[in-house]
């Protein structure tokens, strides 16, 4: 039950940023018939540009012992796991960017994430 339940928010929140009618019956025709199918499209989704941070957010989120905080989160993006090193230039701008950069994959819930799989 659950899952028919997460695959419906993740449908709304595809469908929120549509503004006119032909607008959401053109999405309605596109969406997809599962969830695992709707988690492909969410990240097939992801900006090339913000790829990189996306994937390091999902790795922290699901190897981290306990939820991690907004802020933790955006500090953690600045390691560069290959080098070893930090990079300050990979810092975001603000820690909510994480909400942007992961659509419907995370959620915030009183200042600490969930993940979701």
């Amino acid at each position: 039950m659950i899952i028919r339940f997460r695959w419906v928010e993740c449908q709304l929140q595809t469908l929120r940023p549509c503004r006119t009618v032909g607008t959401v019956e053109a999405e309605l025709e596109c969406l997809p018939k599962t969830l695992d199918k709707t988690y492909e499209r969410i990240l097939n989704n992801i900006n090339d540009s913000v790829r990189p941070q996306a994937c390091r957010i999902l790795q922290l989120m699901a190897s981290s012992f306990r939820p991690l905080s907004l802020v933790e989160l955006a500090e953690a993006v600045k390691v560069n796991c290959q080098s070893e090193s930090l990079d300050p230039k990979s810092r975001l701008r603000h820690p909510r960017d994480i909400l942007e950069i992961c659509p419907s994959l995370i959620e915030l819930s009183r200042y600490v994430l969930k993940y979701y799989d």
